[in-house]
C-alpha cells in the first residue's frame, strides 16, 4: 500500500501541482488574433513621426525614398507628416495597397478627416516592411481594399 500512496503523493507534484490544493498545473497562454509583421513597423513609424525623430524615422524608409531623402532634412519635413497623421501614433487595421498583388503593398489606417481616409503606405523590402508615403484616398476607395488586420 505504501508505494501506491508515494505515487499518488509524487505524481502530482511532478506533473507541477500540489495535491491537497486542486490546483492544476499551468495552462498555456490563450493565443489572440495573430498580429500582421507590417502593424509593429507601422507603429514604429507612426511614433518616430510623433516624436518628430528624423533619425528613428529614415531607418524605416525604403530604398526608394533613401536614395532621395536625407535625415538633416528629413527634421524640417516631419512636422508636415505630424500633421497628416494628426499626432496618432497606432494604427487601427491594416489593408492591402492597390498595388498590393504586385508589391506586396500595405495601408495602415491612421485616421479619417472629411471624406479621406488617411494611411501609412508600407512595401516589404529586407525582411520587414519600409515606409513608402503617407496617402488619403477617398473612404469609398479604402473600404474596397480588403482588410488583414485585426
Amino acid at each position: 500500500m505504501k508505494p501506491i500512496l508515494i505515487i499518488w503523493v509524487a505524481l502530482p507534484l511532478l506533473a507541477g501541482c500540489d495535491p491537497g490544493s486542486g490546483d492544476a498545473p499551468p495552462s498555456k497562454p490563450e493565443t489572440g488574433p495573430k498580429t500582421h509583421p507590417a502593424v509593429e513597423t507601422a507603429n514604429a513609424i507612426l511614433l518616430t513621426i510623433g516624436e518628430e525623430d528624423a533619425e528613428g524615422f529614415y531607418k524605416h524608409l525604403n530604398s526608394g525614398n533613401r536614395a532621395k531623402l536625407r535625415p538633416d532634412r528629413e527634421k524640417r519635413n516631419l512636422p508636415g507628416r505630424k500633421k497628416k497623421t494628426g499626432g496618432v501614433t497606432r494604427i487601427s487595421e491594416l489593408v492591402k495597397g492597390r498595388r498590393f498583388e504586385r508589391t506586396g503593398e500595405v495601408c495602415g489606417k491612421i485616421r479619417v478627416e472629411g471624406k479621406e481616409v488617411f494611411v501609412l503606405t508600407l512595401v516589404p523590402e529586407k525582411d520587414t516592411y519600409r515606409y513608402e508615403d503617407i496617402n488619403s484616398p477617398s473612404i469609398e476607395q479604402y473600404e474596397k481594399l480588403e482588410k488583414l488586420w485585426p
